[in-house]
């Protein structure tokens, strides 16, 4: 084999190992740097779905409106296998367009659009050898939650302690897993997106309990994190309510504070209470008095020939929505020698404009017992109901109205008589 021959042969084979060595690039990755007058660096590296690339005939490409702007392999060794490239991105705008970026993969002879994007700016650099940008077709879900961090000791096996969540950058559905890593992962299973309880937990043996949980993407992009799910005694219900005065003098002024509520709770003396008069045994008087805060107020006067007890109903709700009921009765105490006179109207004006219409009694649901008898001056009976009058005598008779003059009433139960004297005023 003559010399010439020779030579032939291993320009050949060179030619064939470079070609293998740097495998052709997609069509449409070149640029002309000499019809640009800007530029800028960026330290890339490739992540293939999550998985960095270390193939030093990879390439990066940065594009503007589709166009190459800059081609770089990424064959610069930046140790514990991360292979990047120094890419130069050309621009005749000094700032403002923005850079997209392409990568190759030899080993699939694929081009593969990343989803990131950088704006341009002359003279900057994008990333360092230590923290390289990110090239990249897909981002790992992040960001690892828990709709509620606590479990109660008395939990039941498959009850779900909460719902998982993540952020997920590019929408994808996630799957959760378990991971081997986690300590007290045995305590508890997943099931789609609940955490479930999987164990029976005793707050004096331990009270907080760490998952290590593995998120994983659509396209495969796995995300590791922890969560701290702590133990707690199971809460108690209230267990009573006090209040600090249970009598009231008659005569009261109106809207009278009665006295203040407190509650027992053994969970948490300190807790936050809600006050609330409610249905049940012992609650017919409710409708005389309000609650604001924890103090009660009665709304009307106590008359103690009328009512010598008021009988309420109360509930206390703490925190946690657990609550205890209980009935109080509230004594009205007597003045002597006081004789109080009905609390009712002196006049009626029967004009329908919603003043003075009616003769009223004020909370005359109290004198449910009373007869009532108006008369006129001449003694003429014209109006009379045994029991429970409701403020409905409106100054008429047989749906007549009655002359203008001054009547008379009788409101009587037992020994107990109110009488007076009625206006009326057409």
């Amino acid at each position: 084999m003559n010399m010439q021959l020779k030579i032939l042969i291993l320009l050949f084979v060179s030619l064939c190992c470079a070609l293998l060595g740097h495998s052709q690039l997609p069509a449409g990755w070149s640029v002309d740097t000499t019809a640009y007058q800007y530029r800028m660096t960026v330290t890339g590296i490739i992540s293939n779905n999550c998985q960095l690339e270390n193939n030093t005939n990879n390439a990066i490409a940065a594009f503007v409106n589709g166009e190459c702007r800059g081609i770089v392999r990424t064959n610069v060794n930046a140790g514990a296998g991360k292979m990047l490239g120094f890419l130069t991105v050309y621009s005749n705008n000094s700032i403002g367009e923005q850079v997209d970026f392409q990568f190759f993969i030899q080993t699939s002879n694929s081009e593969i659009a990343a989803i990131d994007s950088i704006p341009f700016v002359s003279a900057s650099v994008k990333g360092t050898i230590a923290q390289p940008f990110l090239i990249t077709n897909n981002h790992a879900p992040q960001n690892l939650g828990i709709s509620n961090h606590i479990v109660f000791e008395d939990a039941p096996i498959g009850s779900s302690v909460g719902t998982l969540t993540v952020t997920e950058p590019e929408g994808q559905t996630v799957s959760y897993v378990l991971s081997g890593s986690g300590a007290d992962n045995h305590f508890f299973s997943i099931n789609s997106n609940q955490l479930i309880v999987d164990s029976v937990f005793n707050v004096t043996l331990q009270d907080s309990f760490t998952v290590v949980i593995e998120v994983t993407d659509a396209a495969g992009c796995s995300y590791l994190d922890s969560l701290l799910i702590q133990i707690q005694n199971t809460p108690n219900a209230p267990s009573d309510i006090y209040l600090d005065s249970m009598s009231l003098y008659e005569n009261n002024d109106f809207n009278y504070l009665v006295g203040h509520f407190s509650t027992l709770d053994y969970d948490n003396p300190n807790d936050s209470f809600t006050y609330d008069l409610v249905n049940g045994t012992n609650n017919s008087d409710n409708g005389q008095f309000t609650i604001i805060g924890n103090e009660l107020y009665l709304n009307s006067k106590a008359i103690y020939d009328i009512k010598p007890v008021y009988h309420i109903r109360l509930r206390s709700t703490d925190s946690q929505g657990l609550s205890f009921e209980k009935a109080f009765d509230i004594q009205v105490l007597q003045i002597e020698e006081l004789d109080l006179p009905l609390p009712a109207a002196s006049y009626i004006s029967n004009n329908a404009d919603g003043k003075n219409d009616y003769f009223t009694i004020q909370n005359v649901e109290i004198y449910t017992s009373f007869e009532m008898n108006i008369y006129d001056q001449f003694g003429q009976n014209v109006f009379h109901k045994d029991s429970n009058y409701s403020n409905e005598f409106d100054g008429k008779k047989n749906d007549q109205v009655l002359p203008e003059g001054t009547y008379y009433y009788h409101f009587s139960s037992g020994e107990k008589i109110f009488k007076g004297y009625i206006t009326i005023v057409n």
